[in-house]
């Protein structure tokens, strides 16, 4: 499932993207429930989800964003990286981090079904890889790991 050993950090936490109460420990490689009170009093270094039995994370190190995709690590500081977001049908999206010499990596998932709980928000901002292609388009991504 998820492995950790070749992540450049080996501590800290990261927060889960849609679940405010659970937290991935990088140091045990494992995600753990925790009081309101227990994870406001932890450091965090990044974001997370668990699609499809894998973790996806960003994170930031030594002044650099990194993301964590299918067991391997991209340096988005590095700029080479254009990602986007395509409905498939009514049920799926396709995730695409892309390089100069095309698709790298391609994320196939289930559209979010919580989407209408306010009328400010919409798939997009529930979606965490469409909330990471717009952050990192945008160049805010930088401004949010990067203070």
């Amino acid at each position: 499932m998820v492995a950790c050993e070749k992540w450049s950090i080996n501590q800290g936490f990261l927060r889960n993207f849609s679940e405010y109460l659970k937290l991935f420990n990088i140091e045990l490689c494992k995600e753990f429930t925790f009081s309101k009170k227990e994870v406001d009093e932890q450091e965090t270094v990044g974001i997370y989800i668990i699609k499809n039995g894998d973790i996806v994370a960003i994170y930031s190190y030594s002044g650099e964003i990194h993301l964590v995709l299918q067991n391997k690590i991209y340096n988005l500081s590095n700029s080479i990286y254009t990602m986007e977001v395509e409905n498939l049908n009514d049920e799926a999206r396709v995730f695409r981090l892309r390089n100069n010499e095309g698709v790298i990596k391609e994320v196939v998932y289930q559209r979010e079904k919580h989407v209408d709980f306010d009328p400010w928000n919409n798939e997009d901002d529930v979606d965490f890889f469409a909330w990471l292609a717009k952050m990192y388009t945008t160049g805010r991504l930088e401004m949010l790991y990067n203070n």
